[in-house]
Protein backbone atom coordinates (compact mmCIF):
# COMPACT_ATOMS: atom_id res chain seq x y z
CA UNK A 1 0.00 0.00 0.00
CA UNK A 2 1.14 3.25 -0.78
CA UNK A 3 1.64 5.46 2.47
CA UNK A 4 4.57 8.02 4.22
CA UNK A 5 5.89 8.67 7.54
CA UNK A 6 2.46 9.68 8.97
CA UNK A 7 0.41 6.43 8.42
CA UNK A 8 0.26 4.87 11.87
CA UNK A 9 -2.34 1.74 10.87
CA UNK A 10 -0.21 -0.39 8.05
CA UNK A 11 -2.02 -2.81 6.09
CA UNK A 12 -1.01 -5.58 3.44
CA UNK A 13 -2.76 -8.28 1.76
CA UNK A 14 -1.04 -11.79 1.54
CA UNK A 15 -1.92 -14.63 -0.10
CA UNK A 16 -0.81 -17.98 2.12
CA UNK A 17 1.85 -19.62 0.19
CA UNK A 18 1.75 -23.57 0.13
CA UNK A 19 5.26 -24.04 1.93
CA UNK A 20 3.45 -22.49 4.92
CA UNK A 21 0.67 -25.09 4.96
CA UNK A 22 1.54 -28.15 7.76
CA UNK A 23 0.65 -31.71 7.67
CA UNK A 24 -3.19 -30.95 8.98
CA UNK A 25 -4.23 -28.78 5.67
CA UNK A 26 -3.53 -25.31 7.86
CA UNK A 27 -1.19 -22.69 7.84
CA UNK A 28 1.43 -23.35 10.32
CA UNK A 29 1.07 -21.41 13.18
CA UNK A 30 5.28 -20.04 13.27
CA UNK A 31 4.22 -18.79 9.75
CA UNK A 32 1.44 -16.89 11.43
CA UNK A 33 4.13 -15.09 13.55
CA UNK A 34 6.32 -14.51 10.62
CA UNK A 35 3.53 -12.78 9.14
CA UNK A 36 3.09 -10.42 11.70
CA UNK A 37 6.65 -10.02 12.67
CA UNK A 38 7.36 -8.76 8.75
CA UNK A 39 4.49 -6.26 8.88
CA UNK A 40 5.98 -4.78 11.94
CA UNK A 41 9.41 -4.97 9.98
CA UNK A 42 7.83 -3.23 7.07
CA UNK A 43 5.72 -0.77 8.89
CA UNK A 44 8.98 0.40 11.11
CA UNK A 45 10.90 1.47 8.10
CA UNK A 46 8.10 3.98 6.94
CA UNK A 47 8.25 5.13 10.32
CA UNK A 48 11.77 5.53 9.36
CA UNK A 49 12.54 3.62 12.61
CA UNK A 50 13.44 0.31 10.80
CA UNK A 51 16.53 -1.49 10.95
CA UNK A 52 18.39 1.08 8.31
CA UNK A 53 17.51 3.94 10.67
CA UNK A 54 18.25 2.09 14.01
CA UNK A 55 21.89 0.90 12.66
CA UNK A 56 22.49 4.81 11.90
CA UNK A 57 22.19 5.16 15.76
CA UNK A 58 23.98 2.38 16.43
CA UNK A 59 21.32 0.73 18.19
CA UNK A 60 18.96 -1.99 17.08
CA UNK A 61 14.99 -3.51 17.81
CA UNK A 62 14.57 -6.42 19.46
CA UNK A 63 11.09 -8.29 20.33
CA UNK A 64 10.97 -8.86 23.89
CA UNK A 65 7.55 -10.18 24.30
CA UNK A 66 5.46 -11.64 21.96
CA UNK A 67 1.01 -12.56 22.59
CA UNK A 68 -0.90 -14.18 20.23
CA UNK A 69 -4.84 -15.40 20.07
CA UNK A 70 -5.72 -17.61 17.40
CA UNK A 71 -9.92 -18.03 16.06
CA UNK A 72 -9.39 -19.45 13.29
CA UNK A 73 -6.47 -20.75 10.43
CA UNK A 74 -6.34 -20.06 6.88
CA UNK A 75 -5.87 -22.83 4.24
CA UNK A 76 -3.59 -22.31 1.34
CA UNK A 77 -3.61 -19.72 -1.04
CA UNK A 78 -6.63 -18.04 0.92
CA UNK A 79 -5.81 -14.50 0.91
CA UNK A 80 -5.50 -12.87 4.04
CA UNK A 81 -5.27 -9.27 5.23
CA UNK A 82 -2.88 -8.05 7.97
CA UNK A 83 -2.55 -5.27 9.79
CA UNK A 84 -0.21 -3.33 12.34
CA UNK A 85 -0.35 -0.21 14.77
CA UNK A 86 2.35 0.86 17.16
CA UNK A 87 0.64 1.59 20.97
CA UNK A 88 3.04 3.81 22.52
CA UNK A 89 5.50 3.01 25.35
CA UNK A 90 5.20 1.21 28.47
CA UNK A 91 8.34 1.24 30.94
CA UNK A 92 11.01 0.40 28.54
CA UNK A 93 8.87 -1.49 25.66
CA UNK A 94 7.40 0.07 22.88
CA UNK A 95 4.11 -1.56 22.30
CA UNK A 96 2.83 -2.81 19.02
CA UNK A 97 -0.65 -5.18 18.13
CA UNK A 98 -1.93 -6.89 14.94
CA UNK A 99 -4.66 -8.26 13.72
CA UNK A 100 -5.43 -10.59 11.13
CA UNK A 101 -8.39 -11.26 8.70
CA UNK A 102 -10.37 -13.06 6.09
CA UNK A 103 -11.76 -12.22 2.85
CA UNK A 104 -15.01 -11.82 4.84
CA UNK A 105 -13.23 -9.50 7.46
CA UNK A 106 -13.20 -12.85 10.03
CA UNK A 107 -10.81 -12.26 12.16
CA UNK A 108 -8.13 -14.79 12.41
CA UNK A 109 -6.20 -13.64 15.00
CA UNK A 110 -5.00 -10.52 17.50
CA UNK A 111 -1.40 -10.10 18.95
CA UNK A 112 0.41 -7.48 20.80
CA UNK A 113 4.05 -7.06 21.46
CA UNK A 114 6.93 -5.70 23.43
CA UNK A 115 9.59 -4.19 22.07
CA UNK A 116 12.92 -3.01 22.98
CA UNK A 117 15.63 -0.80 21.72
CA UNK A 118 19.40 -2.15 22.20
CA UNK A 119 22.72 -0.29 22.04
CA UNK A 120 24.87 -2.30 19.32
CA UNK A 121 28.00 -1.73 21.35
CA UNK A 122 27.34 -2.62 24.73
CA UNK A 123 23.86 -5.11 24.02
CA UNK A 124 22.35 -3.55 26.88
CA UNK A 125 18.72 -1.95 26.20
CA UNK A 126 18.60 2.30 25.83
CA UNK A 127 16.04 4.38 27.18
CA UNK A 128 13.01 4.22 24.79
CA UNK A 129 11.33 7.56 27.02
CA UNK A 130 14.85 9.50 26.03
CA UNK A 131 12.93 9.58 22.48
CA UNK A 132 9.91 11.61 22.44
CA UNK A 133 8.84 11.09 19.23
CA UNK A 134 8.15 7.67 19.74
CA UNK A 135 5.05 9.04 21.63
CA UNK A 136 3.52 10.25 18.52
CA UNK A 137 3.24 7.00 17.39
CA UNK A 138 0.40 6.12 19.51
CA UNK A 139 -3.22 4.15 18.26
CA UNK A 140 -6.47 4.33 20.96
CA UNK A 141 -6.60 0.28 19.03
CA UNK A 142 -5.98 -2.74 20.57
CA UNK A 143 -5.55 -6.16 19.16
CA UNK A 144 -4.96 -7.71 22.76
CA UNK A 145 -5.22 -5.04 25.42
CA UNK A 146 -3.15 -6.32 28.12
CA UNK A 147 0.71 -5.72 27.76
CA UNK A 148 1.98 -9.12 27.68
CA UNK A 149 3.34 -10.39 30.80
CA UNK A 150 6.22 -12.62 31.76
CA UNK A 151 6.34 -16.32 32.14
CA UNK A 152 6.63 -18.59 34.77
CA UNK A 153 10.15 -21.11 34.61
CA UNK A 154 9.50 -24.66 33.52
CA UNK A 155 9.62 -26.87 36.95
CA UNK A 156 8.97 -30.03 35.81
CA UNK A 157 9.51 -31.00 32.79
CA UNK A 158 7.87 -33.90 30.93
CA UNK A 159 10.19 -33.25 27.22
CA UNK A 160 13.88 -32.39 26.48
CA UNK A 161 16.07 -31.54 23.48
CA UNK A 162 18.62 -30.14 22.50
CA UNK A 163 19.10 -27.54 19.48
CA UNK A 164 22.29 -26.75 17.87
CA UNK A 165 22.12 -23.19 16.72
CA UNK A 166 22.38 -23.22 12.91
CA UNK A 167 23.18 -20.16 9.96
CA UNK A 168 19.75 -20.55 8.51
CA UNK A 169 18.68 -19.74 11.98
CA UNK A 170 20.06 -16.32 11.98
CA UNK A 171 18.67 -12.67 11.29
CA UNK A 172 19.70 -9.63 9.60
CA UNK A 173 21.99 -8.41 13.26
CA UNK A 174 23.48 -12.33 13.19
CA UNK A 175 20.93 -13.49 16.40
CA UNK A 176 18.20 -15.94 16.22
CA UNK A 177 14.80 -15.12 14.12
CA UNK A 178 12.23 -14.14 16.57
CA UNK A 179 9.91 -16.84 14.71
CA UNK A 180 12.54 -19.32 14.49
CA UNK A 181 12.23 -19.92 18.25
CA UNK A 182 8.33 -20.45 17.92
CA UNK A 183 9.08 -23.24 14.82
CA UNK A 184 11.36 -24.93 17.72
CA UNK A 185 8.64 -25.04 20.24
CA UNK A 186 6.23 -26.43 17.34
CA UNK A 187 8.92 -29.59 16.84
CA UNK A 188 8.56 -30.62 20.20
CA UNK A 189 4.73 -32.29 19.15
CA UNK A 190 4.18 -34.76 16.58
CA UNK A 191 2.36 -34.65 13.39
CA UNK A 192 -0.93 -36.68 15.32
CA UNK A 193 -1.27 -33.77 17.95
CA UNK A 194 -1.52 -31.08 15.23
CA UNK A 195 -4.09 -33.45 13.30
CA UNK A 196 -6.10 -33.52 16.79
CA UNK A 197 -5.74 -29.55 17.64
CA UNK A 198 -4.35 -26.36 17.18
CA UNK A 199 -3.09 -23.36 19.33
CA UNK A 200 -5.42 -21.15 20.32
CA UNK A 201 -3.02 -18.67 21.99
CA UNK A 202 0.56 -18.53 22.41
CA UNK A 203 3.16 -16.02 24.31
CA UNK A 204 6.82 -15.71 24.34
CA UNK A 205 9.32 -13.83 26.38
CA UNK A 206 12.92 -13.60 24.87
CA UNK A 207 15.35 -13.30 27.68
CA UNK A 208 18.67 -13.24 26.28
CA UNK A 209 19.98 -13.06 22.46
CA UNK A 210 21.25 -16.73 21.12
CA UNK A 211 23.83 -17.03 18.49
CA UNK A 212 25.17 -19.17 15.68
CA UNK A 213 26.56 -22.29 17.54
CA UNK A 214 25.48 -21.96 20.62
CA UNK A 215 23.06 -24.96 21.90
CA UNK A 216 19.49 -24.58 23.68
CA UNK A 217 18.38 -26.79 25.84
CA UNK A 218 14.25 -26.67 25.35
CA UNK A 219 12.59 -28.42 27.99
CA UNK A 220 8.13 -28.38 27.86
CA UNK A 221 6.08 -28.72 30.74
CA UNK A 222 2.81 -29.62 31.14
CA UNK A 223 0.53 -27.14 32.96
CA UNK A 224 -0.88 -28.62 36.43
CA UNK A 225 -4.26 -26.26 36.44
CA UNK A 226 -5.30 -26.51 32.69
CA UNK A 227 -6.01 -29.04 30.58
CA UNK A 228 -4.13 -28.63 26.51
CA UNK A 229 -1.73 -26.26 28.31
CA UNK A 230 2.18 -26.53 28.31
CA UNK A 231 4.96 -24.46 29.41
CA UNK A 232 8.37 -24.37 27.41
CA UNK A 233 11.94 -22.65 28.71
CA UNK A 234 14.96 -22.53 26.51
CA UNK A 235 18.60 -22.56 28.29
CA UNK A 236 22.10 -21.98 26.73
CA UNK A 237 23.77 -24.86 27.42
CA UNK A 238 26.91 -22.73 27.65
CA UNK A 239 26.28 -20.65 30.83
CA UNK A 240 22.75 -22.04 31.62
CA UNK A 241 21.28 -18.53 30.99
CA UNK A 242 17.71 -18.56 30.23
CA UNK A 243 17.32 -17.48 26.42
CA UNK A 244 13.46 -17.63 26.46
CA UNK A 245 10.15 -18.63 27.76
CA UNK A 246 6.79 -19.85 26.54
CA UNK A 247 3.38 -20.87 27.04
CA UNK A 248 0.81 -22.71 23.89
CA UNK A 249 -2.63 -23.11 25.16
CA UNK A 250 -4.59 -25.80 22.28
CA UNK A 251 -8.22 -26.08 21.01
CA UNK A 252 -10.09 -29.31 19.12
CA UNK A 253 -12.05 -26.96 17.63
CA UNK A 254 -9.41 -25.09 15.27
CA UNK A 255 -8.85 -27.92 13.33
CA UNK A 256 -10.94 -28.26 10.25
CA UNK A 257 -13.14 -31.45 9.35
Amino acid sequence: MPAGSDVLIWKEKYRVPSYAIGSNGQVKFYYISNFLLDMASIHADHLHWGFRDMRERNQYWVLSRFHVIMHKYPGMHETIHLETWPKGINRLFALRDYRISDAANDVICVATSAWLIMDAGTGKPVRIADYRNLFDYTTNMHGIEEVPDKLPAVTVPDFKVLIKVACSDLDINKHVNSGKYIEWIEDTFDTHYFEQKNIREFQINFLSETRFGETIELVRMPGMQQTDYHYFEGTKESDHSVSFRASIIWDKSLINK
